[in-house]
C-alpha cells in the first residue's frame, strides 16, 4: 500500500485576527495525520499573536503547527518564505481569512496519490460574503479542462481550492513577489506549461469576501483604486502568459483609462467654468 501524501499548508497573515483562528481551526482540525502547517505572520499588531500563541500551546498541535512572526514583504513574499520550510509532497497557501471544508484532506489525499504526475489539482470553492453591499453566498466550480491557451486569458481556479504539486513548484520556481494579488494565476500558467492540471469534483474551501481584504470584490469597490490595480496586474500576467493584447482583460483595462479620461475632462470642465464665474464676477465689480 502506498503511503499517503504529505500536505503541506501556509497562511500568509497581517492583522486578521479577527478571522484567524477559523482559518487555523480548519486546518488542524483535519482528520489527516500526514500534514504540516505554517503560518508566516508580517509582525501583527492586533490579536493574531495570542491566537497563535493559544494553538501552539496546544500539545496535540506541535509536531504539525509552526508559526513565524516578522516584518516581510507583502502576502507573496510571506508564501515563499513559507514555501522554503515545507516538506510535503503537495503545497497549498491559505489566506488568513479563508478556511477549508471539515476533512477534506482525507479525501484530497486519494486524489493526490492517484494524480502523482499532475502539477495541480483543484477543485470547487464557496464564496463567502460579509458585510458587503451586496451579501450573497456561491459555489464557484472551475472548468474541468483549462488548456495553456486558456490560461492567457485569465484565471479559472480558486486559490484556496487548489493544491500544486512540489514538484511542479521546483520546477517552475516560487511565486513572483512582484505579483501582489495574481501570483497564483501567474504560477497556473507556468506550470500549465509542463504538467497537466486534474480537477476534482468537491467542495475544498471557502474563500471569505469582506471589506476590509485586498482583493476588492465588493460590487461597491467597482471604481476603487484597488481594483483598478487588481484588473492591471492580471492583465499583465495574461501578456505575460502570450494572452492577447486586446483581450477581454484589456478591455476591462481600457474601460479604466476611459474612466480616468472622463474625470480628467469632467475636472477640467469644473476648473473652466469656476474660473468663469470668478471672471464674470471680477468683471461685474469692476463695472460697479
Amino acid at each position: 500500500m502506498n503511503k499517503l501524501p504529505k500536505i503541506s499548508i501556509v497562511t500568509p497573515s497581517f492583522n486578521l485576527g479577527k478571522y484567524i483562528e477559523e482559518t487555523i481551526s480548519s486546518v488542524l482540525s483535519q482528520n489527516y495525520d500526514n500534514f504540516e502547517y505554517f503560518v508566516i505572520d508580517g509582525g501583527s499588531t492586533d490579536n493574531t499573536l495570542s491566537v497563535l500563541t493559544k494553538y501552539e500551546n496546544q500539545p496535540k498541535y506541535k509536531s504539525k503547527f509552526t508559526w513565524v512572526s516578522e516584518k516581510d514583504n507583502g502576502q507573496t513574499d510571506a508564501v515563499n518564505k513559507g514555501l522554503r520550510m515545507c516538506s510535503g509532497d503537495w503545497f497549498s497557501f491559505l489566506n488568513a481569512d479563508d478556511y477549508y471544508e471539515p476533512n477534506i484532506f482525507n479525501r484530497l489525499a486519494n486524489e493526490m496519490s492517484l494524480n502523482i504526475d499532475k502539477g495541480v489539482i483543484y477543485g470547487n470553492c464557496w464564496n463567502r460574503f460579509e458585510g458587503l453591499s451586496n451579501e450573497y453566498n456561491f459555489l464557484s466550480i472551475p472548468s474541468e479542462k483549462i488548456s495553456p491557451k486558456q490560461w492567457s486569458k485569465g484565471n479559472y481556479i480558486y486559490g484556496p481550492a487548489s493544491f500544486y504539486n512540489m514538484k511542479a513548484i521546483k520546477s517552475v520556481g516560487e511565486f513572483d513577489v512582484k505579483l501582489h494579488h495574481w501570483m497564483d494565476y501567474d504560477m497556473y500558467a507556468r506550470i500549465s506549461k509542463q504538467m497537466e492540471m486534474k480537477y476534482i469534483n468537491m467542495n475544498i474551501a471557502n474563500f471569505r469576501i469582506v471589506k476590509d481584504q485586498k482583493s476588492p470584490f465588493d460590487p461597491a469597490l467597482r471604481h476603487s483604486k484597488a481594483n483598478k490595480f487588481f484588473i492591471f496586474e492580471a492583465y499583465l500576467v495574461s501578456r505575460r502568459n502570450n494572452g492577447k493584447r486586446f483581450s477581454s482583460l484589456w478591455l476591462q483595462k481600457f474601460w479604466i483609462y476611459r474612466e480616468y479620461l472622463y474625470l480628467f475632462a469632467k475636472l477640467k470642465n469644473i476648473i473652466y467654468h469656476r474660473e468663469n464665474k470668478i471672471e464674470i464676477a471680477i468683471n461685474k465689480q469692476n463695472l460697479r
